[in-house]
């Protein structure tokens, strides 16, 4: 009763309300009349209607009746012209509600143009509705001539409209602000208004009234809606008071051409700033929403622009660790049939292979299903065209696999094809299981059978059937009970559950709930139940009846879902690409965060502008990109792709690949927004050309080698280095498709055969030795060495054949010299043994001969070092030279000696680094040698093992201390006390690299030099100040 009452009060208040103002502003309008004192340019009260009408609803038109009677009576017109006249202005009003409640009412506002087109649509209808009836009504009584009936119906509707369109938004738009002016909280609000109130008076008080376009324009642009309606009530004021004052720009050459011209200003003006303000709202939203769109789908766009990298590193470690599986294709016979390039980790355990047995083979071959299955074309396809494409979940079967597979197809720039899949049979499986259950659920519900309950509420009774007490866990003797409910329920999900149930009774609806129970053995189990609510007459519920299932395992599907989810959101995260996305008309463009760091930009610190964009792009790629663009533009076949270089903030550049689409164009075809990714490839790029220039350098090296490469397939020569053709005296075509063994001697072919097989069975197999034979009949010794490799897609034997001819006659002529030299040295030293006297004579013979000897080892060295012209093996023969030479000085220094058991080591230290510098040829005056002139004596024991340790140390350092002609000087310093020989060596040198240490020795010198050590029983200490020192110390 209260509640009607205060209804019929705030409708009464309303009327009232409207009454009122309806009169007052009635009466204001007629204070700017032209001719007559009842001709307004614009009606007020109208767009007061129309407001009220739509907020308060259709009682308010009863005070529209009341003040337009009252409004019309004042102006002395009779008591039933102003009844009808004002029954004219309720008709207008209505007309408007009903047309206006055929639109969106709650949701309208001034903010699309369609909102607008219909407002101004109804506004003039129900407009031209209240001026047909009101200027029909004065022709009746006589108040109008028939002559004046359409230009009085005119200006009638031109004046209800102006209303309309200025007072209505503006009351609608500030329903809900307290004071209109409460928004303008900016100065530049402040400032608007303080000039355009006098500049609208400069305006329209001059001749070009159209110049209050500019503010116009200026509160479109700037200002919200209100703002706009609010500028276009003051001009539209000002220039209706300076006609009232026969001045400004719309005084014509009558009463009705001033009326008509500042109506039409009016309206227009009016029209054009709510379509052109709701246009620019309407952008903006778009606009808005556009952005939004495009930062929500960012991970997205990251994943379908993949990163194409062809270095195998940097390719296994994006697709090795990937959930799904990814296998690539080489198109072979135009693209009728493709090999498999590569796939990974998971591609192999989806399909149940080993990668290693199925690379090269044909798709055809390894799955013989994949044209039933429909991705043979769709591969095809995408590597004419180049165009991604995804191939839907579909069911691929064959004799050794078979399951439900999501294909997505991409080309990569070296012509490859990329597939990347996820094995969806789990899922489909679980989508076919999730949709028997609730078919079964229904079926359940239909026969109410095991699983079932039933709740008598007003009784609070309660019914269990025998499945839903195996259900629960139950003996069958359980007490069904709302309490027997709640203990079995897990406490965490109890309250929740009956919040459901309770809202479900309360709203009238079925509720599916979900909730945890214990299980006598304490394990939980997911329970999911639903039913039907059955009510009394009185609305009340009286019984609830329904089933439960075992939801556990759809419980545990997503769990596994939401893992999968996370994979991929952190997969999503892990790419690590620029964005940028280009409004093209404007220029402006907006880059994302890591598009800046990716050049060494802190975020947004330059211009987001395409300028930008081009400015960084190195000098000779700029054509090349803007014609890429440019091309884009006119043919758009598909996604924008360049691979360019982009300036650092360091000054350096670096290698991006850039790829983007067109995806907003105007009504002719023309570009309007590009979008698009910037990807880091400078590791790929860098690795590019170390691959070019690797393959270069073994190319070279494989083709000017001196050793014999030789590839072959069960004993078939597949391919030969041109040191083969040359040393076997035939062409390269005479020996490919040829059997090995028609070149090597008989006393070899089992060997050969025995080495074959076991090759091919990757058995390990040490270097060995056969003779092969020339064209010429000539035979040649050779060491070979081999492995097996995948040569053309099969497996075959890779062979390095040395030559060791020259190297077998030196070594039997090195051995009849050793031989004939120890006869002569076994003969030497019987003769010295003959006499005790000659016994220092006899001593010094030794150690001369002995150093004869090893001088004419040495000698022989370097004469093989000069027959060979291998680098390598000429440093390795120049090294061993040096250490039978430091050997050599010893006994030299000794049969020199008096004393025959030691040496004066501070004079041979003198001789043995000038013979190491004119061994390595090095100028005494870039790098010196400092040897300290302590005179200290060592034994021959001693004596040996050192000078091979300052041997090594002075090679080493002349080889690799000064490069590039740099200048330095190496120190010797030796000393002894307390029976300890301390020896330091340094130089001043690039020093020894960090990652060489006593447990990662990687060259022959040092390990010697370590070995000597161990056999002296001394230590050695290194350290790299600025250069290399070594500390050793040994005993006496």
């Amino acid at each position: 009763m209260r509640s009607c009452f205060r209804s019929n009060r705030n409708i009464l208040v309303h009327i009232i309300i409207v009454t009122i103002s309806y009169y007052i502003s009635a009466r204001i309008s007629l204070l700017f009349g032209i001719s007559y004192s009842n001709v307004s340019p614009v009606w007020i009260p109208a767009g007061i209607a129309i407001a009220a009408i739509i907020l308060w609803k259709l009682p308010v038109l009863v005070g529209v009746f009341a003040g337009s009677t009252l409004a019309v009576s004042s102006t002395q017109v009779a008591p039933e012209v102003a009844l009808i006249l004002g029954f004219a202005c309720c008709t207008e009003a209505l007309v408007f509600f009903y047309l206006f409640t055929r639109l969106d009412v709650e949701s309208f506002r001034f903010d699309t143009p369609e909102n607008v087109f219909w407002f101004i649509v109804i506004g003039a209808f129900s407009s031209l509705i209240g001026g047909l009836l009101g200027v029909s009504t004065l022709f009746l009584f006589e108040y109008l001539s028939p002559s004046y009936y359409v230009l009085n119906l005119f200006t009638w509707w031109l004046g209800d409209l102006s209303g309309i369109l200025i007072i209505t938004p503006l009351i609608l738009l500030g329903k809900n602000r307290r004071v209109f002016l409460s928004s303008l909280k900016s100065i530049e609000h402040i400032l608007y208004y303080l000039v355009l109130f006098p500049f609208s008076i400069l305006i329209f008080d001059g001749s070009t009234p159209y110049l209050f376009f500019i503010f116009i324009l200026y509160a479109v642009f700037r200002l919200s809606i209100p703002h706009v309606i609010f500028t276009l009530l003051i001009g539209n004021m000002v220039a209706v008071s300076l006609v009232v004052l026969e001045r400004g720009a719309f005084i014509g050459l009558s009463t009705t051409e001033t009326l008509l011209s500042v109506q039409l200003f009016m309206v227009v003006t009016s029209i054009i700033s709510l379509f052109l303000k709701a246009a620019i709202e309407e952008r903006q939203k778009t606009l808005d929403k556009y952005l939004q769109l495009s930062h929500s789908q960012e991970n997205q766009i990251r994943q379908q622009t993949q990163v194409i990298q062809d270095s195998e590193d940097r390719f296994h470690g994006l697709f090795s660790n990937m959930h799904s599986g990814v296998v690539i294709y080489s198109a072979v016979d135009e693209g009728n049939d493709f090999f498999i390039a590569d796939m990974n980790s998971a591609a192999e355990k989806i399909e149940g292979v080993h990668k290693p047995d199925i690379i090269g083979h044909s798709v055809l071959e390894v799955f013989p299903g994949v044209k039933e299955f429909g991705l043979l074309p769709v591969i095809k396809k995408v590597w004419m065209t180049g165009i991604p494409q995804r191939h839907p979940v579909s069911f691929y079967s064959d004799s050794q696999r078979s399951g439900w597979r999501d294909n997505y197809i991409y080309k990569i720039p070296n012509g490859e094809v990329v597939v990347i899949y996820d094995d969806v049979t789990e899922e489909k499986k679980a989508e076919e299981t999730l949709k028997n259950t609730q078919e079964w659920l229904i079926f359940t519900q239909q026969a109410a059978n095991a699983g079932s309950w039933d709740w008598d509420i007003l009784h609070n009774t309660m019914t269990w059937s025998d499945g839903l007490l195996d259900l629960y866990g139950l003996p069958k003797d359980a007490h069904p009970s709302i309490e027997t409910w709640k203990s079995i329920v897990h406490p965490d999900d109890l309250p929740i559950a009956i919040k459901k149930i309770t809202e479900g009774l309360k709203e009238k609806t079925d509720p599916w709930v979900e909730y945890r129970i214990i299980l006598p053995d304490g394990t939980n189990r997911w329970i999911g139940s639903t039913g039907k609510t059955q009510y009394n007459n009185d609305g009340v519920p009286a019984r609830l009846s329904g089933i439960c299932l075992d939801i556990s395992k759809k419980k545990e599907i997503e769990r596994n879902l939401q893992k999968s989810e996370e994979r991929l959101q952190y997969t999503l995260e892990a790419i690590d690409d620029g964005y940028w996305d280009w409004d093209i008309p404007s220029g402006r463009t907006f880059f994302n965060p890591r598009w800046y760091t990716m050049l060494g930009y802190e975020p947004y610190e330059m211009p987001e502008s395409y300028e930008t964009f081009v400015s960084l792009i190195h000098p000779e790629d700029r054509d090349k990109v803007i014609q890429k663009i440019s091309e884009h533009f006119s043919n758009n076949p598909g996604p924008y792709e360049i691979e360019l270089r982009m300036r650092q903030k360091s000054g350096d550049y670096m290698w991006i690949l850039t790829r983007g689409k067109v995806v907003t164009f105007d009504a002719n075809n023309q570009p309007l927004r590009m979008v698009g990714t910037h990807t880091d490839i400078s590791h790929r790029k860098r690795a590019e050309a170390v691959l070019r220039e690797s393959e270069e350098r073994y190319r070279s090296l494989v083709e000017n080698v001196p050793d014999f490469i030789l590839v072959h397939k069960d004993g078939i020569i597949l391919y030969v280095n041109p040191s083969v053709a040359e040393a076997m005296e035939y062409t390269l075509d005479e020996l490919y498709g040829t059997s090995l063994i028609n070149y090597i001697t008989p006393e070899y072919h089992r060997m050969i055969a025995e080495a074959i097989r076991m090759r091919m069975d990757e058995k390990d197999i040490p270097p060995y030795e056969i003779k092969i034979i020339s064209k010429s009949g000539a035979i040649r010794t050779v060491v070979v060495r081999g492995c097996k490799i995948q040569y053309s897609g099969s497996p075959a034997s890779l062979n390095v054949l040395t030559d060791i001819t020259e190297l077998k006659k030196k070594e039997e002529e090195l051995l009849k010299f050793n031989e004939k030299l120890e006869q002569e040295v076994e003969s030497r030293t019987e003769e010295l043994k003959s006499s005790l006297k000659d016994k220092e004579v006899l001593l010094k013979e030794i150690h001369h001969r002995v150093k004869n000897n090893m001088q004419v080892v040495s000698s022989l060295l370097y004469m093989q070092a000069r027959t060979i012209d291998q680098q390598e093996v000429k440093n390795v023969l120049l090294e061993s030279q040096n250490r039978i030479k430091s050997i050599a000085l010893v006994h030299e220094k000794l049969y020199q000696s008096k004393d025959f058991d030691n040496i004066d080591y501070t004079d041979y230290l003198h001789k043995i680094a000038h013979h190491i510098f004119e061994s390595y040829n090095t100028d005494n005056t870039r790098i010196s040698c400092t040897i300290s002139q302590q005179v200290v004596y060592m034994n021959i024991d001693k004596a040996v093992p050192c000078s091979l340790i300052i041997n090594e140390l002075i090679s080493n350092s002349l080889k690799y201390a000064f490069p590039d002609n740099r200048s330095g000087n190496i120190s010797i310093t030796i000393s002894k006390a307390n029976h300890e020989f301390t020896i330091q060596y340094e130089d001043d040198g690039i020093g020894i690299p960090e990652e060489i240490s006593v447990d990662n020795l990687k060259t022959l010198g040092l390990q010697l030099v370590y070995g000597l050590i161990g056999q002296l029983q001394g230590s050695i200490t290194v350290d790299r100040p600025s250069g290399s020192r070594f500390l050793i110390t040994f005993p006496d």
